[in-house]
C-alpha cells in the first residue's frame, strides 16, 4: 500500500489545488501539550501539563512523504520474508534459522537508529520479538533439527546462530539440549527401522564347523573366525565398530550454500548412505513453519462454499479446489482453439457410433 501511494504523490498535490473538501475530509485533532516562549510546559494547578486541542488538515506534508519511503524500505524486508516462509511449495522449515537471524539483526540496527520514529518502531517489534522467540528453551526443537538436517548447515551452524543470538552461557545450553534431542530422536528411528541381530557371527561359526569338515570351508571359517574376534575387540575398545549415520553425516564437509539447493533432492541422492538420517528427513522437513497455507486451504473452501451453493457434496468440493490448485500450477498455458478442437473430434467419433439394445437390435445409427 505504501509503494502504491508514493506513485501518487503528485496527485495528492492537485487534490489540495482543485478539490475543495480534500482538507476537510483529511482533517484531525490532537491534543498538544502548551509550551511557553522558552519552550517549557505550562503546568495546571495540579501539577499536570496544560493541553490544548488543536486542528490539522492532514494533508501530507513533505515530511511524511519522506517517512512513507522510509517506512516502505524497512517494511519491504518483513514483505520478502513473510512471502519466503508461508509458501507450500518447497521445503520452509530448513530456512528457520536464516529468516530468525536476519529478523534479529534487523532489529538490533534499527534499535541503534538516529531516527527517533525507526528507534521507536524498532523497540516495539523487538519486544514481540522476544514474546514469541525470545526463549529458545520453550520453542519447538525440530525447527533447529530441520536446520541441522541441511546438508549447508548442519549442527555446528545452529550452535553458532544460538550462541550469536542468546550469548554463550544460554546459546551454548541450548545448542546442548538440541543436540541432546537429535541423538535421541536418531536412536529411536534406529531401533524402529533396524531388525534386531541375533546370535553373532563368533557364536555361530562352531555350529557351521559341525556342518561341513572340507579343508576349504575350514579355512574360510578360520579366516572369518579372525575377523570376527577384531571386530568384537575393536568394538570392546571404542564401543562401537563402526561411526553411526549421524555421525559420519554430522563430521563430512559442508555443502556450498545456493539458494537454489534442493535439499529433497540432496537426500533422495544420498538415502543408500543414509537411510535412517533420510527417513527423519523426510519426517522433519515437512513440517511448515507458518500456518499461512493451511489458513489459506480453509479460506478457500470458504469462497467455494457459498451462501447460493452451500449443497455441494464435499467430493465435489475437493474436486473444485484440488483443479483449481492444478490449473494454477500448469507450467504450460491452455489453448482453448486446440481444446475446441479436440471436443469436436470427439463429437464426430461419437456420432459414428452403433448402439445396441440387449436383445441386439440396433438402438441409435448416428451417421
Amino acid at each position: 500500500m505504501l509503494n502504491t501511494a508514493q506513485k501518487f504523490e503528485r496527485a495528492f498535490d492537485r487534490f489540495d489545488e482543485q478539490d475543495p473538501c480534500f482538507k476537510l475530509d483529511l482533517q484531525y485533532t490532537e491534543w498538544h501539550v502548551i509550551l511557553n516562549e522558552n519552550e517549557e510546559m505550562i503546568l495546571e494547578s495540579d501539577g499536570k501539563p496544560k493541553r490544548e486541542l488543536k486542528t490539522f488538515d492532514g494533508k501530507p506534508t513533505s515530511a511524511d512523504w519522506n517517512n512513507v519511503r522510509l517506512f516502505a524500505s524497512l517494511l519491504q524486508v518483513f514483505y520478502e520474508l513473510t512471502l519466503k516462509v508461508s509458501g507450500s511449495l518447497y521445503v520452509t522449515s530448513n530456512t528457520f534459522a536464516h529468516e530468525i537471524s536476519y529478523i534479529h539483526t534487523i532489529l538490533k540496527e534499527w534499535q541503534q537508529s538516529d531516527d527517533i520514529d525507526v528507534y521507536s518502531m524498532g523497540i516495539r517489534m523487538k519486544n514481540k520479538f522476544d514474546k514469541y522467540w525470545g526463549d529458545p528453551e520453550k520453542m519447538n526443537k525440530l525447527l533447529y533439527i530441520a536446520v541441522v538436517l541441511d546438508p549447508r548447515h548442519k549442527l555446528d551452524f545452529v550452535e553458532f546462530m544460538l550462541i550469536e543470538l542468546y550469548g554463550d552461557e544460554k546459546g551454548a545450553k541450548v545448542g546442548k539440549i538440541i543436540k541432546d534431542t537429535l541423538f535421541a530422536l536418531y536412536k529411536n528411528y534406529k531401533e524402529k527401522m533396524e531388525p534386531q541381530c541375533g546370535t553373532s557371527i563368533v557364536s555361530s561359526i562352531p555350529e557351521s564347523v559341525g556342518n561341513d569338515n572340507t579343508p576349504t570351508n575350514m579355512s574360510d571359517l578360520k579366516r572369518q573366525s579372525i575377523i570376527a574376534k577384531y571386530k568384537k575387540q575393536k568394538a570392546q575398545v571404542f564401543g562401537d565398530g563402526n561411526m553411526s549415520e549421524l555421525d559420519k553425516y554430522l563430521n563430512e564437509i559442508v555443502e556450498e550454500y545456493c539458494d537454489t539447493f534442493d535439499i529433497l533432492g540432496w537426500w533422495k541422492q544420498n538415502c543408500h548412505r543414509f537411510p535412517i538420517l533420510s527417513q527423519i528427513a523426510r519426517d522433519v522437513l515437512a513440517i511448515p513453519i507458518s500456518t499461512v497455507a493451511s489458513e489459506s486451504a480453509f479460506s478457500t473452501s470458504g469462497r467455494v462454499l457459498d451462501c447460493f451453493r452451500s449443497s455441494l457434496t464435499p467430493k465435489v468440493v475437493e474436486s473444485l479446489i484440488c483443479t483449481q490448485d492444478w490449473l494454477r500450477l500448469s507450467l504450460q498455458s491452455l489453448n482453448v482453439e486446440e481444446i475446441l478442437e479436440d471436443m469436436e473430434k470427439l463429437e464426430n467419433d461419437h456420432n459414428g457410433l452403433v448402439f445396441f439394445d440387449n436383445t441386439g437390435d440396433i438402438m441409435i445409427n448416428a451417421i
